[in-house]
């Protein structure tokens, strides 16, 4: 497995914030724009904008990864006998599981 190689001491805030620039995330800097301004946050730079998008692109990503690998450990897939192909169902049930054991209470539980 490949990990991940350690920061460097050249590797500042400011460099990775013009980096960001250059990435572009699922969800637009205007509907990003629009959830802070809704929450009553207002900012100057628009960086910020990005930065929530990737953080919550980030964060959706990683749940919905762990919630595929539980998915497959179980075998909870329907597999499709003419295309070989197994498909997964989110449920409730395993995103309260994934969200719990990131630290994540539900109203449910």
């Amino acid at each position: 497995m490949h990990k991940a190689p350690a920061p460097k001491p050249r590797d500042n805030a400011a460099e990775m914030l013009l980096r960001m620039k250059d990435y572009e995330s699922v969800i637009p800097d205007a509907a990003a724009k629009y959830m802070m301004t809704r929450t009553g946050t207002a900012v100057d730079d628009d960086i910020c904008y990005r930065m929530l998008a990737i953080s919550a692109q980030k964060f959706a990503s990683d749940i919905l990864s762990d919630a595929i690998t539980i998915a497959r450990s179980r075998g909870l897939g329907q597999t499709n006998r003419a295309t070989k192909e197994t498909k997964y169902v989110l449920t409730q049930e395993l995103l309260k599981e994934v969200f719990s054991e990131h630290g994540i209470r539900t109203f449910n539980s």
